[in-house]
């Protein structure tokens, strides 16, 4: 390969990763909970229309950090959660969770993702709802995961909830939400966890960006035409 046709691609290759972001940086605060407690949320409570007052943190306060094997790979810190009503009729949804604004300072497509938990009620009946686990963005349901019963006492169910939405610069409100519509046969409940809650900017070049590249590209093709010619 010609110096000339080195230098055009080495040109092409700069311009593209100039279109990429410089890094997929979480911007959510206190994603993983390594502050130890609740610091950069706030928590909420949630009924549905006609349903039953809303619970949270029955056993643990208003959502508090512990530590918990959220994932299956090792114990860290995560949120935990003990929400819906322990007893009476079946209700309609009812819960709550934790929220937060956050900046975003380039627009584009975000993928927010959380590890989540449930584990069956401490005293070993098996529980009809483990919970519902919701993310929101500015209000609008990006992503859920509906966890099915339990099979077995003292059973730890786990998994992931994840989804991406385009958003514009300037603040938005990030919820973390969590709900159940059945009740143990007892006073105890399941508890919820959630660990790992990050949004990160995916890598799509901008059109004016993919311009720049494709400039560079047919440039380095016209050098090599009349080389041949």
């Amino acid at each position: 390969m010609t110096k000339m046709n080195m230098t055009s691609l080495l040109v092409a290759a700069t311009l593209f990763g100039a279109a990429l972001p410089a890094s997929a940086s979480n911007i959510v605060n206190n994603g993983d909970f390594q502050t130890g407690n609740l610091t950069g949320w706030s928590t909420f409570t949630y009924s549905a229309v006609g349903g039953t007052s809303p619970t949270i943190g029955t056993q643990w306060g208003e959502g508090t950090v512990v530590s918990f094997d959220t994932t299956g790979s090792g114990a860290s810190n995560a949120a935990v959660f003990n929400v819906g009503q322990t007893a009476g009729a079946c209700c309609s949804d009812a819960g709550g969770g934790i929220q937060q604004t956050f900046s975003v300072s380039t627009a584009g497509n975000y993928s927010f993702y959380m590890d989540i938990a449930s584990v069956n009620d401490a005293s070993g009946q098996l529980n009809g709802d483990p919970g519902t686990f919701n993310i929101l963005v500015d209000g609008q349901t990006l992503a859920k995961k509906v966890v099915f019963g339990f099979d077995n006492a003292f059973e730890v169910i786990r998994s992931s909830v994840q989804g991406t939405v385009g958003l514009a610069t300037g603040s938005h409100v990030l919820q973390i939400e969590i709900t159940r519509n059945a009740y143990a046969a007892n006073t105890s409940t399941p508890l919820e966890y959630v660990d790992n809650v990050s949004a990160t900017l995916t890598g799509t070049p901008e059109p004016g960006s993919m311009m720049l590249l494709l400039g560079a590209l047919g440039s380095m093709a016209v050098q090599r035409v009349r080389r041949r010619s």
